[in-house]
């Protein structure tokens, strides 16, 4: 049989029970809220007190730039140039007679050097001597002849005197035998002037320098049959040498060419590193301009005189010997100019300006007259330039009135003759950058309006 069931006593705690349950339920759903709102609340506090970034154009850098100081000088105009080293006197040497080679001189060879007079070789003298011996006993019959007929004509003279007769002048002539005499004295004249041919011939078998020469060819030995036909030797002149140099036709302004043998032309300076090394040169002088230019170089040609090239004089002794044929480079020293200003080529820019930098540190890009244009330096002239410090920097993109700076990091020196600048002011004074409205806006540009500027970043 079962137990009957009985309800569990009431204790009084279910109400605590649901009271319990309620209050969880409503911290876990409205906590999230309660956070989210609080989050909410402390960033909108952050952003209403944040601190605000003001914009503000950022600052130029001054550029580094290396610079050196010019001005105005007296700069000597040096032009360069090229030629070719030629003989101021070369002859083939031939004999004037013919006959067998019997004697050649010991310094007869490829560069054999002879005085004016010197014997180059002997022809076979021994045919000319006997011809001047014949030359010589004609002169001698032909005196023996005139001799006899002044006789006949003495006797014929004595004759006529005691005929006493009156005749005509012409029949005086022919009793006289004056057309004898005159015969007689014409056979001698010929007599000699054979015997003079045929010793000139004698002494035209000994070849003679006619000059101080060098030798350049051998083409005679002892034995060779010469004829006046061969050509026994080449020589040139060892006195002086001539250069002839190619030179802009516009460059003949600055060089001082003679026009008579009593001016002096202007100095010359040949080089021939090849040879002689570096910084060795000979000095020579212009001699003349031929006076056309070449067909294909368009350029003058310049004669230029080089005095005792082969330094055979006691003056010249050690100095470098200048050889036929070779190529040497020149600086003609022109003319000096006075108030001009050297500057390298690469420091000259487009339109003939130059980058000069001021006494404020900003860029001044001022035009020169160029007066002579070398393949290294250039002569300028500036009116009114005193010191100028000359920016010798590459600038990629120069704009007038940019700031630079230089290694020193003190202001340049500048200085104008006069206090004066190329656009000064009234008290003549360079114009600074904020007089010049166009070269501010270009290195300060105005700041962008807020509607246009791009938002700042969010701090947080």
């Amino acid at each position: 049989m079962t137990e009957p069931t009985h309800p569990p006593p009431d204790t009084g705690q279910q109400p605590a029970k649901g009271f319990m349950k309620w209050v969880h339920l409503l911290f876990s759903n409205l906590l999230p809220i309660v956070v989210l709102l609080v989050g909410f609340l402390i960033a909108a506090t952050l952003m209403r007190t944040k601190p605000s970034a003001e914009r503000r154009p950022p600052e130029r850098q001054a550029r580094l730039v290396e610079t050196t100081q010019i001005r105005p000088s007296t700069q000597q105009i040096v032009i360069p140039a090229m030629g070719r080293v030629t003989a101021s006197k070369s002859v083939p040497l031939r004999p004037r007679v013919t006959g067998e080679v019997t004697e050649v001189s010991e310094n007869f060879i490829p560069g054999g050097v002879f005085q004016a007079g010197d014997m180059i070789l002997q022809v076979d003298p021994t045919d000319y001597e006997i011809e001047v011996l014949r030359r010589k006993a004609e002169v001698a019959r032909a005196k023996s002849s005139l001799r006899l007929e002044m006789g006949q004509q003495y006797i014929a003279q004595q004759d006529f005197e005691l005929l006493g007769e009156n005749i005509s002048e012409e029949d005086a002539e022919y009793v006289l035998r004056q057309p004898q005499l005159e015969s007689a004295e014409a056979q001698l004249r010929v007599a000699e002037v054979q015997l003079e041919d045929a010793e000139l011939n004698l002494r035209r078998t000994t070849i003679r320098s006619p000059f101080n020469a060098i030798s350049l060819t051998r083409n005679a030995n002892i034995g060779t049959l010469v004829n006046p036909n061969t050509t026994l030797t080449e020589i040139a002149g060892i006195d002086e040498f001539w250069v002839e140099l190619e030179v802009p036709v516009d460059a003949l302004q600055w060089i001082n060419i003679p026009k008579t043998t009593m001016e002096p032309g202007s100095m010359v300076r040949l080089y021939d590193e090849a040879a002689w090394g570096q910084d060795v040169f000979r000095e020579a002088r212009v001699l003349r301009l031929t006076g056309e230019v070449n067909t294909q170089s368009r350029m003058a040609t310049l004669l230029v005189s080089v005095a005792d090239p082969l330094s055979f004089q006691p003056e010249n002794a050690g100095k470098p010997e200048l050889l036929l044929n070779s190529y040497v480079r020149a600086e003609i020293m022109g003319r000096s100019l006075d108030r001009v200003i050297s500057i390298k080529r690469e420091n000259l820019h487009e339109g003939d300006t130059i980058w000069t930098i001021n006494s404020e540190g900003r860029l001044e890009i001022d035009p020169v007259n160029v007066i002579y244009r070398g393949p290294e330096d250039i002569l300028i002239r500036m009116p009114g330039a005193s010191n100028l410090q000359l920016i010798t920097t590459n600038l990629t993109t120069p704009v007038e009135g940019m700031a630079l700076r230089t290694d020193t990091g003190g202001p340049p020196d500048f200085r104008r003759e006069g206090g004066g600048g190329r656009a000064g002011n009234a008290q003549g004074q360079r114009p600074r950058t904020e007089d010049k409205p166009e070269v501010a806006r270009r290195n300060n540009p105005p700041p962008q309006s807020p509607a246009t500027s791009s938002p700042p970043p969010n701090s947080n």
